[in-house]
């Protein structure tokens, strides 16, 4: 009988030493759940804080675009203002967006789009001839929009898609010119280059 007392002693004290260790490793593991989870809603904060960064530099970007135009003529009184409201209107989405404390991925997305119109919106009008026409200074000094360019640009109706293309195409003609005048190139590259950059000029412009 003092055996059999003494067994169940034993196993009792074994059972009250694993209790007390199974005590001990959820508060551990709940600690170093707590860490990763910290570490993790610092990572998302930074994600945050940086897209807010570019997005704000955008945007401060675009408004010195505007106020250019305005200074040198280029944007006329209501297409500044136009071009002003749709500035205030991105301005008030980051806003309601920033409501809960921080931007989402999503609503960056949704920021990025907006603030990619509103470029195409204010090159289109600082080109077009309602005012001053702002010259390509980078095709040359004395290089214009030509009238098929300079209508699709005074075209109200013109569609983003549109707009997106043509901005496609200018940039293209840039980086061709810039390729043309630095890069190492073979004479067959040189060649294809060049009529590509030929078409885009002929395309949308014309030397006055």
């Amino acid at each position: 009988m003092l055996k059999v007392a003494k067994i169940f002693l034993c196993a009792g004290m074994v059972l009250l030493a694993s209790s007390s260790v199974l005590a001990q490793t959820p508060p551990e593991r709940g600690a170093r759940g707590e860490r990763v989870r910290e570490a993790s809603e610092r990572r998302a904060a930074t994600a945050a804080e940086n897209r807010e960064n570019v997005l704000e530099r955008r945007q401060n970007f675009q408004q010195r675009r505007i106020q250019h135009g305005i200074r040198r003529g280029f944007l006329t009184p209501e297409e500044a203002s136009a071009l002003q409201a749709e500035q205030r209107e991105i301005e008030n989405l980051a806003e309601s967006f920033k409501g809960d404390g921080r931007i989402t991925r999503d609503e960056a997305r949704e920021l990025r789009t907006a603030l990619n119109e509103a470029s195409v919106h204010i090159w289109a009008q600082k080109h077009d001839t309602t005012g001053n026409q702002m010259p390509s200074y980078r095709l040359g000094k004395n290089v214009y929009a030509n009238a098929e360019l300079t209508a699709a640009l005074e075209n109200a109706d013109i569609t983003n898609e549109q707009a997106r293309s043509i901005l496609k195409d200018m940039h293209r003609t840039l980086r061709l010119k810039h390729a043309l005048a630095t890069a190492d190139l073979s004479d067959t590259e040189r060649a294809k280059m060049q009529a590509e950059y030929d078409d885009l000029l002929n395309k949308y412009f014309e030397v006055r």
